[in-house]
């Protein structure tokens, strides 16, 4: 008996740990198009995708203009933000090399984070730049 007690508070440890701030793996999040990704906060998902700048770029500008209205873009800096309804978004993109960009999203709805939202978007920006 009193061994399982510490094992029951070394898991209700891991699991609340689990849920705090430190980067989670969360892997691939789309097919072909990403090396993988992880979670960096809980708004904000960062990968590294297989596809040119330029690519990723246009497809993240059209997804956009399509879902909201783009309060800022800066194509030389790799920087959009857009609102759509009661949430608003950051993506930002840094070329690594001529075939691989790495893709930042943040996203929060109705003020607080929403990681669900970054997800979808950046499935749907890798998706658009095939």
């Amino acid at each position: 008996m009193k061994r399982k007690i510490p094992l029951f508070i070394l898991t209700a440890f891991i699991i609340v740990n689990l849920y705090g701030c430190a980067p989670v793996l969360v892997g691939a999040v789309v097919g072909a198009g990403a090396l993988g990704g992880y979670a960096l906060s809980p708004d904000t998902v960062e990968a590294d995708a297989e596809q040119p700048y330029e690519e990723l770029w246009s497809s993240a500008i059209d997804i956009a203009r399509v879902r909201g209205e783009i309060i800022q873009e800066n194509y030389s800096q790799g920087y959009i933000e857009f609102k759509e309804k009661s949430s608003r978004a950051w993506i930002k993109l840094l070329r690594l090399t001529r075939s691989v960009t790495r893709i930042k999203i943040s996203a929060r709805k109705n003020h607080l984070p929403s990681l669900a939202l970054a997800r979808e978007l950046y499935a749907k920006i890798v998706e658009a730049a095939r």
